[in-house]
């Protein structure tokens, strides 16, 4: 899970267990959705969720795991993470934004990232499925967040490079 300071991780029993307290209503709006978590754990206790925010991250979040059909996009889900796992590293963006001007990442984590953003940018170009497209990139989100060489509170980075 993305690191977030403001998550609801720990709240969700309880927000469960208060949304259980309106009965038959089995429809759910997660105003403020943030990294989805809450939306999330509603969709699988079986609620129709409409996810809102107006963040991009958020948005993109709440499309991967609120709104998309697992069974629906699986099989694609699973090819072109097949395929981003062998896209050469191109240092870029954010390489040179996150890796070099600060140190959020090991260059070479950012290399990574920049290559895979570019191709699911340019499967997005190419018609990919939006479900689809909000999967990838959270995948990504998710895979730089277990390697970043950041403490998680306010994005402080740390002065060495942490081994993962």
């Amino acid at each position: 899970m993305i690191k977030y300071l403001g998550s609801k991780r720990l709240l969700l029993p309880d927000i469960l267990r208060m949304v259980a307290c309106f009965g038959a209503s089995r429809r759910v709006l997660d105003l403020f959705s943030g990294t989805a978590r809450v939306g999330h754990a509603l969709k699988r206790a079986g609620y129709d969720v409409v996810a809102n925010d107006n963040a991009a991250f958020a948005y993109t979040l709440a499309r991967c795991y609120v709104q998309a059909d697992r069974a629906r996009v699986i099989g694609e889900v699973e090819r072109r993470l097949e395929e981003l796992r062998h896209v050469p590293s191109a240092p870029g963006y954010f390489t040179e934004t996150f890796c070099e001007r600060a140190r959020f990442f090991h260059p070479r984590n950012g290399a990574r990232v920049d290559a895979m953003r570019a191709r699911i940018a340019e499967w997005g170009e190419e018609g990919l499925d939006g479900d689809v497209e909000a999967i990838l990139l959270v995948a990504l989100m998710e895979a730089a967040d277990r390697v970043d060489s950041t403490t998680g509170v306010q994005m402080a980075y740390l002065k060495q490079w942490a081994p993962r």
